[in-house]
């Protein structure tokens, strides 16, 4: 699989966060000139190095990969499922729209017989 980092990206969250190329490199434990071929789209970093930069630059791979615009770091935007909910969600999975549809209305008629005392028939965050 061939990646296609967004160097623009890089010089951008870099000197947004005051940072030099030599800086960055140090953070990486790589050559400022690697840095400079990264931000001139002159070739792509290992997946441990994207890794790194992402973490360095407080961003997502996907933002550096050119796959999302939000450059807001992974954790924060997606937070991380309970074991639980992880399970419903593979129940659903290559199901079609109708069937989770009346996944979700049963459990919520669940929700009504055993948490009858709850008003808004949402379950409470885990």
């Amino acid at each position: 699989m061939t990646i296609n980092l967004r160097g623009d990206r890089i010089v951008q969250l870099r000197k947004s966060m005051g940072m030099s190329q030599y800086t960055l490199a140090d953070h990486l434990s790589i050559s400022q000139n690697q840095v400079s071929r990264y931000e001139n789209n002159q070739v792509n970093p290992s997946v441990d190095t994207l890794t790194d930069m992402a973490r360095t630059l407080n961003t997502s791979t996907d933002y550096l990969l050119g796959m999302t615009d939000n450059p807001a770091p992974a954790t924060d935007q997606q937070p991380e499922l309970t074991r639980w909910q992880v399970e419903l969600v593979n129940l659903t999975r290559g199901r079609d729209e109708a069937f989770q549809q009346r996944l979700v209305e049963g459990l919520k008629r669940v929700w009504d017989v055993w948490f009858p005392d709850e008003s808004d028939n949402t379950p409470p965050d885990s």
